[in-house]
């Protein structure tokens, strides 16, 4: 069997109790285990056992395998044509004790041939543990029928320093259980590294994932800490919070290393997890939080992702200062009606395109984030919601400082400079309200207004089906349910831009009052003849 042919660890016989050996004492490993007394110790010789029926644990022992030179070791074989092994819910081996504890065993659950019968995959374990404080430790477990450890309802396990390759679970953690899957246990080809399954609790911690489709699941009103991980080449994600909780606990993702995942961390079905300090590098999507998930994700780095956030489908998570970097698209997207979240204090920094991209109805909240060097606009608003976009400093992207389509956010006492493009573009509809910006030193006009004719809109965030507001939205600040579509601009800053202060166009209706503007290269204030402009009260120097 692959894998099952290097050295295991040395793991010590306890002292002060009574050994039985097999097959020196006795030939069957079940017959030494009824002969034995609680707390006693079997010694397997190394060998291949082939086993014809499930062992049975039944009383507090440590069952361990023996490290007597032979490079196999000991290796549990399922005889594939034992019919009690190919029922549903018979596993290799089975405990159900108080206290027990097996060692540096080799479990093969597999059959490469086409012509012996396979056994069902629903509950198949090489190891289930039923009850009782169990510890399982230097083991090695390849099942290609089903999963390679199960946890029951009364259950407290520790697994430590194992090896999974296994077609479905490596680890399942079944209801209520208290599973610790901790240090230096790595998972191979899994579906499912581990898995904590509704109402589990416990930790994963300081393992290694690779190739398993999803490394660890956490499933509805489970609350493990899953920490300081490897995790590397999932095929859907790396860290899956599928479901949420009831308990103040929430799931802890904190200092693990996602690397080269579909998904580093993807959150659903109303879970929330609290995420800090995770390193999630060239993955295909950082963090995906979709279908009503949310969560806090603080001070974690995302680098060298096609996307690095996307929240969608009424997800709602606050991102808080996360370093967001060289994404080759979109760094951060928030999209889909009753799609809500925060984004502060965050670095958003050289991406491939966009910094921030909000569209289709998503109403996130954008605070003092740094969003510069973006190869694109800084923040591109696409049919977004009334969004407020705040205290940002938005410099040196290669497009636009803001772009603003169909929508009408607030946008209030952010710096938009040194930008390639417009500090603010507002087109094809757009409107809103622009309060105490500091448009500075762009290299084109500081503010451009195309197409955006006056129509009111309601704003209020809608769920698609529903009509009219929602009763009780998220709160947000500062929202106003009923902004004018054309943009209003008043108490900004529009200085050394390279060209107009602001310009209007396209048949646009603006309202622009006491704004200061000084020393852009063309007029202060420009716009068009078949365009509505309200101006009062702005200060302008021209060049």
């Amino acid at each position: 069997m692959a894998g099952l042919d290097s050295v295991m660890p040395i793991v010590s016989k306890p002292h002060g109790c009574t050994l039985h050996k097999v097959p020196k004492d006795f030939e069957d490993i079940q017959l030494a285990i009824r002969s034995a007394e609680p707390n006693d110790c079997i010694v397997i010789s190394s060998g291949t056992y082939v086993l014809n029926q499930p062992l049975i644990v039944d009383r507090d022992l440590h069952i361990m395998g023996d490290d007597d030179g032979v490079a196999q070791g000991v290796v549990f074989q399922m005889d594939r044509h034992a019919p009690t092994l190919l029922r549903q819910d018979v596993h290799m081996l089975s405990v159900c004790t108080q206290s027990a504890r097996v060692s540096n065993i080799a479990f093969d659950h597999t059959d490469s041939s086409s012509d012996t019968p396979t056994p069902p995959q629903e509950l198949v374990f090489c190891v289930f543990i039923k009850e009782g404080n169990v510890i399982i430790d230097r083991c090695k477990l390849h099942s290609t029928f089903s999963s390679c450890i199960g946890c029951g309802t009364l259950s407290r396990a520790t697994i430590t320093r194992c090896t999974f390759v296994g077609l479905e679970y490596g680890v399942f953690c079944g209801n209520d259980t208290l599973t610790r899957v901790r240090t230096h246990n790595s998972f191979t080809d899994c579906k499912t590294g581990v898995f904590f399954d509704e109402g589990s609790r416990g930790c994963c911690e300081e393992n290694s994932f690779d190739n398993c489709s999803i490394g660890v699941e956490a499933a509805q009103k489970s609350h493990p800490d899953i920490m300081k991980n490897s995790i590397s080449k999932s095929a859907e994600s790396g860290i899956f919070i599928s479901g949420g909780t009831e308990v103040q606990e929430k799931p802890q993702v904190n200092a693990n290393s996602l690397i080269q995942c579909q998904c580093g961390i993807a959150v659903a079905e109303q879970g929330s997890p609290q995420a800090q300090k995770n390193v999630i590098h060239n993955c295909t999507v950082g963090v995906r939080v979709s279908e009503h998930g949310g969560g806090s994700f603080l001070l974690n780095e995302m680098k060298r992702c096609e996307s690095a956030i996307i929240v969608e489908s009424g997800g709602t998570a606050d991102f808080t200062k996360n370093v967001i970097t060289e994404t080759k698209r979109d760094a951060v997207t928030f999209t889909g009606m009753h799609t809500f979240g925060m984004l502060k204090d965050n670095d958003v920094t050289d991406n491939g395109e966009c910094g921030v991209l909000i569209s289709d109805f998503a109403t996130p909240s954008i605070l003092q984030n740094n969003i510069q060097n973006n190869t694109g606009a800084g923040i591109r608003m696409q049919s977004g919601g009334p969004s407020v976009i705040e205290q940002n400093e938005i410099q040196n992207n290669t497009g636009n400082g803001i772009t603003i389509h169909s929508s009408a956010p607030e946008v209030n006492n952010n710096t938009i400079q040194k930008n390639q493009g417009r500090g603010l573009y507002i087109l094809q509809g757009g409107g809103g309200v622009y309060t105490g910006n500091h448009v500075v030193s762009n290299d084109r006009a500081g503010v451009e207004v195309d197409t955006c004719p006056a129509v009111p809109i309601d704003n209020t965030p809608k769920i698609a089906g529903i009509s009219g507001p929602l009763s009780n939205p998220p709160p947000q600040k500062n929202r106003k349910p009923h902004t004018p579509i054309f943009p209003h601009f008043t108490e900004n800053t529009i200085n050394f831009n390279n060209g107009e202060g602001i310009t209007v166009y396209g048949g646009s209706s603006a309202k622009i009052t006491g704004n200061l503007l000084k020393k852009n290269t063309s007029a202060p204030i420009y716009w068009t003849n078949d365009c509505q402009v309200e101006e009062d009260g702005n200060i302008t120097e021209q060049n």
